[in-house]
């Protein structure tokens, strides 16, 4: 089974408890060793977002699962070597992880995500901007993309209705923003300053908090941040 590592927790000298993302859009928490050349996984294997192919043994249902066979199936040659692809990798895993901990996706979310690591891995250029254009797309499979259908020129979005107003009354994206966001769904090759780029991420994060119950704090938002400096 098609599988995507998000979080990995050391809880012993060479054990740890991994949490994967699977091709049928499930987080499966599975309890591994990286002890000796004969085991299955190996430390490589713990970098977010490694593109694996495994094997359960044991219980369906169970809380935590284990593996009968590993392999990775696509290496991510340079999400493993360039230090702003790791720090975002790490960010996105983590948001990747708290959508979908609780259920709520499909297949077809898998394969956007697997399509998009791969082209990340892949990408030379427009690196900082990629994964706000990444978390934007990803609002599509899971049902909460901001409705634009009523934008024009100096509207706002209303945060908890999901949608362009022109005049907001509780929480909104400023009409500067908004536009920076529209713009950025209409045009892949738009870029934002490092000011505009650290206020996209906290819109998107707090997006992603109101209309994801149980969401939570973001923790690898604060080290992301240096990527807008």
């Amino acid at each position: 089974m098609k599988s995507i590592v998000l979080t990995s927790t050391q809880y012993r000298d060479d054990s740890y408890m991994l949490n994967l993302f699977t091709e049928s859009a499930e987080v499966v928490s599975v309890s591994v060793s990286v002890r000796g050349r004969s085991s299955k996984v190996k430390r490589g294997y713990l970098m977010p977002l490694t593109l694996l192919d495994v094997e359960f043994r044991g219980k369906e249902n169970a809380k935590v699962r284990y593996l009968s066979d590993c392999r990775v199936y696509r290496v991510n040659s340079d999400l493993t070597l360039n230090p702003m692809k790791m720090l975002v990798s790490q960010f996105l895993a983590e948001m990747i992880w708290r959508t979908f901990r609780y259920g709520g996706g499909d297949g077809r979310v898998f394969d956007f995500i697997e399509k998009s690591i791969i082209e990340f891995d892949e990408l030379r250029e427009g690196v900082q901007d990629w994964h706000l254009l990444f978390l934007i797309r990803m609002m599509h499979y899971i049902g909460i993309m901001p409705d634009l259908s009523d934008y024009s020129d100096g509207c706002v979005i209303d945060v908890s209705e999901g949608k362009a107003v022109r005049y907001g009354f509780g929480e909104v994206l400023d009409s500067e923003m908004t536009g920076c966001l529209v713009k950025m769904m209409r045009d892949v090759d738009f870029r934002l300053s490092g000011r505009e780029r650290s206020r996209m991420v906290d819109f998107i994060v707090r997006y992603y908090q109101v209309h994801l119950e149980g969401f939570g704090e973001a923790k690898s938002l604060e080290v992301l941040r240096s990527l807008a400096r």
